[in-house]
């Protein structure tokens, strides 16, 4: 029969970056109506941006996460840099 393990630490990933004062952030492609990243923000991670070329998707996206960014963009036209534009975040 399998033993417990004791002192099992079950804490979300993101405690570990709010124990150091960050928050971890979280762009998504491909949003759709923002349901993974909606387990991240529950998780504690910042959602900054959704990019999807679906416009009706993204108005969802905007419900879900009023505060990140909505793109309605092809996946093709959009640099690394230019997502990353405005998101004070590092590569």
């Amino acid at each position: 029969m399998p033993r417990a393990i004791k002192n099992l630490r079950t804490e979300p990933i993101a405690m570990k970056f709010l124990k150091k004062k960050k928050v971890p952030t979280v762009i998504e492609l491909f949003c759709g109506a923002g349901g993974t990243s909606l387990g991240f923000a529950r998780a504690g991670f910042d959602v900054r941006l959704g990019l999807d070329c679906d416009v009706e998707a993204l108005k969802s996206f905007a419900l879900n996460h009023p505060h990140a960014e909505s793109v309605n963009e092809l996946i093709e036209k959009c640099s690394g840099a230019q997502l990353l534009r405005g998101q004070t975040l590092r590569r």
